[in-house]
């Protein structure tokens, strides 16, 4: 069957060359024939072989504070693109540095994403969420529809009691959801920058065996590539080279 690879582009924070690059990534990491989808509000400068459709209507309140992230539910409504089977979902602040092959056959048919990370100092004091982070995660087309009914039922409810959306669909899903290797996916800022004070002394390095580093947050690729020096002290980094090769090279 033909994988789909889903992701999603609205408002200014991410360009047609975001969504370029990750499909360009995506083409150069997967063996099977795949779908390219992608919800947005505007698909000009999209390269062929993007698939772009409207992202659907989502009930929430046109509040400035409310983080809008919460449009991925709209990814579990039914008929989108004609999608059917695995979906497998992308941030477009992430880079592939490796076989994708491999999130489509771990436990096929099941949703599966990324284990929250929790912060480092929190280590000793906090257990770790047991909830995804949603920059990648896996769902079967056309079978999660009742999530967004959930929440479009009472999203004033939601909103109030759920910080974002990958906490409630966490809750919705509860004991169902399943997590990636912990070595698939990793987070930039937990895994690969060093520590404070050697994030200013060493360049961040990309652990063995990960295939996709989610940039959650800040800073983004493009900044720790030329070297992050915005932001708190611990957040800064050191040029970090291999983000060209596996990023900002891909191209279409």
């Amino acid at each position: 069957m033909v994988a789909n690879i889903v992701a999603m582009k609205w408002g200014t924070a991410f360009g047609a060359l975001d969504v370029n690059r990750l499909y360009a990534s995506v083409a150069g990491n997967l063996t099977r024939e795949f779908r390219f989808v992608c919800l947005t509000d505007d698909d000009s400068g999209f390269c062929d072989g993007i698939e772009a459709y409207p992202i659907p209507e989502i009930n929430i309140p046109p509040v400035p504070t409310h983080c809008t992230t919460w449009k991925k539910m709209t990814l579990f409504q039914n008929g989108i693109g004609g999608l059917k089977g695995a979906c497998l979902f992308f941030d477009l602040d992430v880079v592939i540095t490796g076989s994708l092959d491999d999130f489509f056959e771990y436990k096929a048919g099941e949703f599966c994403g990324i284990k929250e990370w929790v912060q480092p100092h929190r280590k000793v004091i906090a257990r770790r969420p047991t909830e995804i982070n949603a920059s990648v995660f896996r769902f079967e087309a056309n079978s999660m529809q009742h999530l967004l009914e959930e929440f479009n039922s009472n999203p004033e409810f939601v909103l109030k009691n759920f910080r974002h959306e990958q906490r409630y669909v966490s809750h919705l899903l509860a004991d169902s959801v399943n997590y990636w290797p912990e070595e698939w996916v990793i987070s930039f800022k937990r895994h690969c920058l060093p520590v404070f004070p050697m994030n200013l002394l060493r360049t961040p390095r990309l652990r063995s065996g990960a295939k996709v580093v989610a940039f959650h947050g800040s800073p983004k690729p493009l900044d720790a590539m030329r070297g992050y020096k915005d932001g708190p002290i611990h957040r800064k980094c050191l040029e970090t080279p291999w983000i060209e090769e596996y990023w900002l090279n891909k191209q279409v």
